[in-house]
């Protein structure tokens, strides 16, 4: 792989095996030891964050507008995360457009769809699964039924919000997460477009009613807000569809 450029998103859902094979590719691109990717490097920073906040991009900032400790070694940024707010990703473009010298980001998450498309645009693509519908495996709610959101479309609205209700539940429980709840619009989106093909006489009919997909766009939009209302937003998806 070309290493040219300054800034790469890894995503999926083994997107943390898939950077300890990109690290290793990146350390021999720049003929350096990988052993240079370790916490003891003070020009080797890396951590995860649930949601990443308008104050941990700040951090970030202070952290890269800082000299390095050496010249000779790249300094590199792996920022893990599940989440991200409008704001945080708005500051964090300060840095994808006007990176240091010798300075590298890996952004490391579950899934593309988290992120603001000017981010992306400022990403190198390392691995892309399937970004507009890709699904968490194992999430922490999802029951075994791999079927759950094909189910979960054909419930009434009453069985439909109380399914929510509980996946919102298990958010404040902290039973399940936030990305959970985006795992689950991924797949729901999926299923729904899926459910939305109609195959006549051999002819592949697309029957989308786009308010459907614009609310479970906007709720995945908002869930990684600051403080978001997680109740009131799968309220709304399953309200829409």
């Amino acid at each position: 792989m070309n290493f040219s450029h300054h800034a790469y998103g890894v995503f999926g859902e083994d997107s943390g095996l898939q950077l300890e094979n990109v690290l290793k590719q990146f350390a021999t691109n720049r003929k350096i030891s990988v052993d240079a990717f370790t916490l003891s490097n003070p020009d080797f920073f890396r951590q995860k964050f649930e949601t990443l906040t308008i104050d941990d991009s700040r951090r970030l900032l202070d952290v890269h507008s800082t000299m390095p400790f050496s010249a000779d070694i790249p300094r590199v940024f792996v920022i893990e995360l599940y989440g991200a707010t409008r704001e945080a990703q708005n500051a964090l473009l300060k840095i994808l457009e006007e990176p240091r010298p010798n300075n590298y980001f890996f952004i490391v998450a579950p899934t593309a769809e988290l992120f603001l498309p000017t981010v992306l645009s400022r990403l190198s693509i390392v691995s892309l699964e399937n970004a507009n519908f890709h699904h968490i495996k194992n999430s922490k709610f999802s029951d075994s039924d791999k079927s759950v959101e094909s189910a979960f479309l054909k419930m009434s609205l009453a069985e439909k919000i109380a399914y929510v209700d509980d996946l919102a539940a298990r958010v404040s429980d902290e039973k399940a997460e936030k990305h959970d709840v985006v795992a689950f619009l991924n797949s729901l989106e999926k299923e729904l477009y899926i459910n939305g093909t109609i195959s006549d006489s051999g002819t592949t009919i697309r029957n989308l009613p786009a308010v459907k997909f614009e609310a479970i766009a906007r709720a995945r939009d908002y869930v990684n807000d600051r403080a978001p209302s997680v109740k009131m937003l799968l309220e709304y998806v399953a309200l829409s569809i």
